[in-house]
């Protein structure tokens, strides 16, 4: 006869829901044991959001947009990095953000805030596309940093939800005065960003359509602010090039601007074939605008060169060109050469 095992099962009195609502019971009750100071929230927060200039490009964005009648509209904001700050400065807060689903086509994800002093949480979802306009999904990288991004928007929303709309506002207005500097600066500061602007392909005449003048005089202060915010979403991979600058209709009665940039209205064509498209070099060209820094990586692929701002494309191609691994890839053309928008190992 088998011996026979007894198997005893203990239950756990400190189960991890227990855990946690215990923490939470402490967290709140320490919250209201000392209560935040509206006035020390104000000061700690700007002075994060104005450390210096480069902190301060950081905390918002500026987008142009159509509005329901077609009219060109202007749509800035507060960004994650000033979603950030504020909830360290308020102070007595849980937040956090995670992917509640990932599908065929879309990724979606939570980002949650919760005033342990007030005792009250606010949520936001977010959903992000994960297939490119030729209908392919993204690379498993290329979804990870979608799904990194959709977090961040996410949990930016859901702290914006907790913390007072006036506050926020008060604080990244306060860091745009910072970045676009006074009237003694102006002149550095306006030919240092139309130099910047030059060197991702956008030329002064498209910089005064975007901000409607007529000459590089003429922007002031406020052109600055927006100019500064539009190249951050450039760089951080919020809006293109073509998109902000290039495809705005004609006005009737006003010479046509020629763009330095074309977007290809044909669908990027993917390289599949097997053993003929290698990475053969990989450099980098570093620039700097208003303080604030940023990269254009050069990839050449079988003696074509192509450019991307996507700090995850340049290392993935980095890879490939060191293991020697054929790749496939999707890229669109331009004036100034070719954009690459995906790249990965071809199937062997």
């Amino acid at each position: 006869m088998d011996n026979e095992t007894a198997i005893q099962v203990y239950e756990n009195s400190g189960s991890l829901e227990q855990i946690t609502k215990g923490e939470i019971d402490i967290q709140i009750a320490t919250a209201k044991k000392y209560p935040r100071s509206i006035d020390k929230f104000l000061k700690d927060a700007k002075t994060l959001a104005t450390y210096s200039p480069t902190i301060a490009s950081e905390c918002y964005y500026v987008l142009k947009r159509k509005d329901a009648t077609g009219a060109q509209k202007i749509i800035e904001g507060p960004s994650i990095r000033t979603a950030e700050m504020a909830a360290s400065a308020w102070g007595n807060m849980r937040c956090g953000a995670r992917v509640i689903e990932e599908g065929d086509r879309f990724v979606v994800a939570q980002g949650v805030a919760f005033d342990l002093e007030k005792n009250i949480s606010y949520s936001s979802e977010v959903r992000r596309r994960i297939v490119g306009k030729n209908g392919n999904r993204y690379s498993d990288d290329m979804v990870a940093t979608t799904c990194n991004a959709a977090c961040a928007i996410a949990l930016r929303n859901a702290i914006f939800k907790a913390i007072p709309t006036a506050f926020i506002d008060d604080i990244y207005r306060t860091a745009k005065k910072v970045v676009s500097g006074d009237i003694k600066t102006i002149s550095s500061r306006r030919d240092t960003m139309v130099k910047e602007f030059d060197k991702i392909g956008v030329d002064k005449e498209a910089l005064l359509k975007y901000v409607n003048k007529s000459a590089l005089v003429d922007i002031g202060l406020s052109e600055i602010e927006i100019l500064i915010g539009v190249f951050t979403a450039i760089k951080d991979g919020e809006t293109t090039i073509e998109t902000e600058f290039y495809t705005q209709e004609k006005e009737s009665g006003k010479p046509e601007i020629k763009p330095t940039v074309e977007m290809n209205t044909e669908e990027p064509e993917i390289k599949q074939k097997k053993d003929d498209y290698f990475v053969t070099s990989v450099s980098e060209k570093k620039g700097e605008t208003n303080g604030k820094s940023y990269v254009l990586y050069l990839i050449e692929i079988n003696g074509q060169k192509y450019s991307t701002f996507s700090d995850t494309i340049a290392s993935i191609a980095n890879d490939l060109m060191r293991s020697k691994h054929p790749i496939k890839f999707t890229s669109e053309k331009t004036d100034n050469g070719n954009t690459l928008q995906t790249i990965e190992p071809a199937l062997c």
